[in-house]
């Protein structure tokens, strides 16, 4: 009972969290780029160290402290664009020349004329590192793009941040786990508990400059605390990563995809905690209705409320495939619709359709288009032309008279081996009350030489009886089916499509849909 109500606790603690959180502003610089060299440059890794209980410990329940990494990691991981501190930046960038040539790491890690100690500490020598660094990515990479795009970015708050799963608490130093898990901010703390009363610190720990760079310590209590941590973010956030967030929340109709500079974020509502203030284009896709779009501005450390209603209707054509033989499957530009007889309404446009039926059928591929929409109907109808069904038949007897002669070995095999295993089982059991009968010793017949030779021939005659009765059973199923496959195939054999592609007027083909539609 007291685990029921444990399960339950945890869960209605952890709902608030769940459905609350906010969704991911798309970063318009790096969720663009393919390129994993230029992603490396641009990507901070972050992590959440599971806090240290400290004060009444036994009373701090783990999953607080797991409640506490998950929310930090879920509030990191909606975080898309930070501006670090220009010497952290040239750090990284030093780590991960280092990090590609092992031979060029011990030069730079002792190149004490850069201003670098232990290729951790801050340089000092901004302009002349940047140049450095500049050139080491060029000898690395082999290409000067890297660099260029490093360099022209380095001030711009176009860097994004990548978050891992939470850490289990260790013994080691920030440090040492920063490096073992490559992470440059390590996210830490401590928590307290004193009658009833949670006393928090968090702290955050910069592997590039190693040393923290942000300690904050506040109280809440086990019902307040989800809405104090996200709080605490909305504080910390902005000043590790140098940017006045604000929030922005769009809406729109049920069902309708929202997406934000042509990234999807998501459906009838995206809410986004952590907006860097700038310029966006939003844009809301509906179903049969045209799209809806709306340039929104994101002022420093507002809240944007934006509702886009959903764009006009699209005018619709109901176009029919009735298509033979009918369960065809069909593809229009690439996405499948249905199986024939179907009909759809589909916008003006041009179309690919594929028509995939089975075997026996040769697949047509062609493209048509609507140019005006009608209030008549649009047919496609058409039977799809059958393959050469004469080697068909050939495989499908061949495999028959396969089935059919391995079920005539088997059975062949199968009474005789049957019989001889009655047989020896009878002679076993007659050997056997004959010994018994005329020995008085403990002994059992079939520990004697001849009985263990009859007893064994028996057993072996009883189960090779009883897979060959068993491949006898999957033999006439066999059988059976590859005598119905061969009679469906040679029913075939003599068929014509009724209706066959034909050539128009430009000698193209074409079919008749209530209009001359030539196939691509």
């Amino acid at each position: 009972m007291q685990r029921i109500s444990l399960f339950f606790i945890v869960f209605l603690t952890l709902i608030p969290f769940y459905t609350t959180t906010a969704a991911r502003i798309p970063n318009n610089f790096t969720d663009k780029i393919t390129d994993q060299n230029i992603l490396d440059l641009f990507t901070f890794n972050a992590a959440v160290l599971k806090f240290k209980k400290s004060g009444e410990i036994n009373n701090i329940k783990n999953y607080d402290i797991d409640l506490l990494a998950n929310i930090l990691t879920d509030e990191l991981k909606s975080v898309s664009e930070i501006k670090p501190d220009l010497k952290l930046i040239l750090l990284k960038g030093l780590n991960y020349v280092s990090a590609k040539n092992q031979q060029l790491s011990k030069v730079l890690l002792s190149d004490t004329d850069a201003g670098i100690k232990s290729g951790r500490s801050l340089i000092y020598n901004q302009k002349d590192n940047i140049k450095m660094i500049k050139q080491n990515i060029d000898a690395v990479l082999k290409d000067t793009k890297y660099s260029r795009l490093w360099v022209e970015n380095l001030e711009n708050d176009y860097f994004t941040i990548k978050t891992a799963d939470p850490i289990d608490r260790t013994n080691g130093t920030n440090y040492s786990i920063s490096k073992e898990k490559s992470v440059d901010y390590l996210f830490s703390g401590e928590i307290e508990l004193y009658y009833n009363q949670l006393l928090i610190t968090i702290d955050v720990y910069s592997s590039l400059a190693d040393r923290v760079i942000y300690s904050k310590s506040f109280t809440s209590t086990e019902e307040t605390m989800s809405d104090d941590i996200r709080n605490l973010c909305s504080e910390v956030f902005p000043s590790v990563f140098n940017i006045n967030y604000s929030r922005l929340s769009v809406s729109t109709v049920e069902g309708g995809e929202i997406y934000i500079n042509d990234l999807y974020t998501g459906t009838t509502e995206s809410n986004f905690n952590y907006v860097k203030p700038d310029t966006y284009s939003a844009t809301v896709k509906v179903k049969e209705k045209k799209d809806s779009h709306k340039n929104i501005i994101v002022k420093s450390g507002k809240h944007e409320v934006i509702s886009i209603k959903a764009g006009e209707p699209i005018p619709l054509q109901k176009v029919s495939f009735d298509i033979e033989p009918y369960g065809t499957k069909i593809f229009i530009n690439s996405s499948y619709r249905g199986k024939t007889p179907f009909s759809e309404y589909m916008p003006a446009g041009n179309y690919v359709l594929e028509a995939k039926p089975s075997s026996l059928y040769i697949s047509k591929r062609y493209t048509f288009n609507i140019e005006e929409i009608a209030d008549q109907e649009k047919i496609i109808t058409f039977h799809l032309l059958t393959k050469s069904i004469d080697k068909f038949l050939v495989t499908k007897k061949y495999l028959y008279y396969a089935a059919f002669w391995s079920f005539t070995f088997s059975l062949a095999a199968f009474v005789p081996v049957t019989v001889m295993s009655v047989d020896y089982y009878n002679r076993l059991g007659i050997a056997a009350s004959s010994y018994n009968d005329l020995n008085e010793s403990n002994t059992a017949f079939v520990d004697t030489v001849e009985g263990k030779k009859l007893y064994y021939t028996s057993e072996i005659l009883r189960y090779t009886a009883i897979g060959l009765g068993i491949h006898c059973v999957l033999n006439v199923a066999w059988l059976f089916y590859s005598l119905s496959d061969y009679i469906k195939t040679l029913d075939k054999k003599d068929f014509i499509p009724i209706i066959e592609f034909r050539s128009g007027e430009n000698g193209k083909e074409e079919l008749q849909i209530g209009a001359k539609i030539p196939l691509g």
